[in-house]
């Protein structure tokens, strides 16, 4: 097996994974953004006020795993790296906050 030509292969399965049905990546993407919003202000965020502020805890929240827009043999593994500490970090703190719940 050519661990190159399968490498290539998921990548663009994974590709096909994510982009294969426009209609719902964006009806979900509305859906998101929607439920953030409500989430916001039910919240005491007034994104109306302090948009730049939030734009910036969402930025430093969700750093980006890869800024290409397909997946291929040169970025992948940076790609699932960088997803892999980001929600190490986030799988911590939670773990964290559950334990401080539990004192």
């Amino acid at each position: 097996a050519d661990p190159e030509k399968e490498l290539s292969e998921i990548c663009v399965l994974y590709n096909a994974a994510i982009y294969s049905d426009e209609k719902l990546m964006k009806e979900n993407s509305c859906n998101l953004g929607q439920w953030f919003s409500d989430y916001l202000m039910d919240n005491g965020y007034h994104p109306h006020i302090s948009s730049f502020l939030i734009k910036e805890m969402i930025i430093s929240a969700f750093p980006p795993f890869t800024q290409d827009k397909e997946y291929t043999p040169d970025n992948i593994h940076q790609a699932l790296r960088r997803r892999r500490h980001t929600l190490q970090k986030y799988a911590e703190v939670n773990e964290k906050e559950i334990h401080l719940e539990n004192i």
